[in-house]
């Protein structure tokens, strides 16, 4: 986590690496999709807001929170699903819960520790949940919030996608008994700061 997401400088040249690698990623991106904007959804960029600013000042950033119990089961099922096909030995589950655990707590502090380096027109955060439930609303109030034109004419293209997902069905999440009681512990201040409780949509599993 050190070196690669917030990129200490302890590690050589690995921060100027990264730089040139992230501009060279992005110039491609544009070059082969024909635009000027880059726009990228990167959740471990959510701990390298310093570093990201200092490459583009002027960069503009929209944080999606979302209720961390579902978080949490929504990486766990990720996280078994992909890594057995990506691994040579067997990973230990315990392992796997801890690396979750200690993931989100590092991006999240990494994030309330940077946020104020964002000039207060640059940043919009809003919830999964606003984003789901009222998606234009959500969209038109992030293009105003930060100054972003265009949105009359994007709308019938958002409209579009949206009616076309509006059959997909979530996955129902679980959590163990011992994980929701540790991540109330250990997630409490994430739970507190933007106002989340145990959802009832989730089951909890005594096992």
């Amino acid at each position: 986590y050190n070196k690669f997401i917030r990129l200490s400088k302890s590690n050589g040249n690995c921060l100027d690496s990264w730089k040139e690698d992230y501009k060279l990623l992005i110039k491609k991106a544009l070059k082969n999709t024909n635009k000027n904007v880059y726009l990228s959804k990167n959740p471990p960029n959510t701990g390298r807001i310093r570093v990201l600013l200092d490459m583009f000042p002027n960069a503009k950033f929209i944080h999606i929170h979302r209720n961390p119990v579902e978080v949490f089961a929504s990486t766990q099922k990720f996280f078994y699903k992909m890594l057995p096909n990506l691994q040579f030995q067997t990973s230990d589950s315990e392992k796997i819960d801890d690396a979750i655990f200690s993931l989100y707590k590092n991006l999240m502090d990494d994030y309330f520790e940077q946020k104020h380096l964002i000039p207060k027109e640059n940043l919009f955060e809003f919830s999964f949940d606003q984003l789901q439930d009222k998606p234009i609303d959500a969209l038109s109030e992030l293009y105003k919030e930060l100054n972003v034109s265009g949105f009359d004419k994007a709308k019938p293209n958002f409209i579009v996608y949206i009616e076309n997902k509006k059959h997909y069905k979530k996955n129902k999440h679980h959590i163990k008994k011992e994980h929701l009681n540790r991540l109330l512990v250990e997630w409490d201040f994430y739970m507190k700061s933007f106002n989340y409780t145990v959802p009832n949509t989730i089951e909890v599993d005594d096992l």
